[in-house]
Parts: C-alpha cells; sequence; structure tokens
C-alpha cells in the first residue's frame, strides 16, 4: 500500500499541470500544484470557494456551471480563459471531470505560450497575404 501511494505521489508530482478538486459549489477540497505555480496560499484555498478569491466574476461562474455540467453528465469539460497574474496576462486551459457524487477534479493548464505563437502565426499569415496581393 505504501508502495503504491509513493508510485501515485511520483505520477503526480511529475505532472506540470495544476490539479485542484472542488465540490460542485467551488470549494476548494485538495489541489496539487507546483510551488512556483501556485497564485494563492494552501490556507486561502482548502476549504475556501472560488468565489473568495480575486479571480473575475465571470470565469468564477462559468466554472461553476462547467462544474454543473461535469457532476450531471459525466463528461469531461473543456474550458479556455485569460487571467492576470502578477506577472502579466496568462491563458489558461481548464479539464473538468466527475470525481464524486458532487465533486471535480479540474486539471489546469497553462497555455500562454500556444496562444502566443497562434497569435504570432496568424499575424504572420496575414503579412504574407498582404505582400502577395502587392
Amino acid at each position: 500500500m505504501q508502495q503504491r501511494e509513493k508510485q501515485m505521489r511520483a505520477l503526480l508530482d511529475a505532472i506540470p499541470d495544476r490539479m485542484f478538486r472542488h465540490r460542485i459549489d467551488g470549494t476548494y477540497l485538495d489541489f496539487q500544484v507546483r510551488p512556483e505555480d501556485l497564485l494563492f496560499s494552501r490556507e486561502a484555498l482548502i476549504g475556501g470557494k472560488l468565489s473568495d478569491l480575486t479571480i473575475s466574476e465571470a470565469i468564477v461562474q462559468v466554472l461553476l456551471w462547467r462544474f454543473q455540467l461535469a457532476v450531471e453528465s459525466g463528461e469531461l469539460q473543456t474550458y479556455e480563459h485569460e487571467m492576470s497574474t502578477p506577472d502579466g496576462t496568462h491563458y489558461f486551459e481548464a479539464r473538468i471531470m466527475k470525481s464524486g457524487v458532487d465533486e471535480v477534479v479540474c486539471i489546469v493548464r497553462d497555455i500562454t505560450d500556444r496562444k502566443h505563437a497562434e497569435t504570432a502565426l496568424k499575424e504572420a499569415m496575414q503579412t504574407a497575404e498582404v505582400a502577395n496581393r502587392a
């Protein structure tokens, strides 16, 4: 049993994504986040709700709606949003899945680099298109 627990801990520690377990009402039950990616303290999260944090109300409402959908349907919910952080605007993808009667697991990936690359590619293609017309 201890060996299995060590294996699971190693697996979780190797995943670069932020992982949260929430009640359907947005209460934080547990999380796994690299210390450098933690935007709020453990004390501010565990037992607290999404709505208690300095997150846009629009993001909170969409996440709560997605939590509800995940629990009711049992289907994976995917959602992208942007959020201001101390080092600028970041883009995130949240994958939400039912994990209990009134609980979800939410895996959050920072997709900022991908969004910037997509924007740069789109701009390069537009520039090339304009140049081809000239």
